[in-house]
């Protein structure tokens, strides 16, 4: 998490995380929260 110091970067960094966990997260819902590999 070093950049987020580096603004621009950060930001893009965030937004890359932000979607990774919301990714996941509708993939946990639409397998009814059984895919516990990742």
């Amino acid at each position: 998490m070093a950049y987020l110091n580096d603004g621009e970067t950060g930001k893009g960094a965030l937004q890359l995380i932000v979607q990774a966990l919301s990714f996941r997260a509708k993939e946990r819902k639409r397998r009814g929260g059984n895919g516990m590999c990742g």
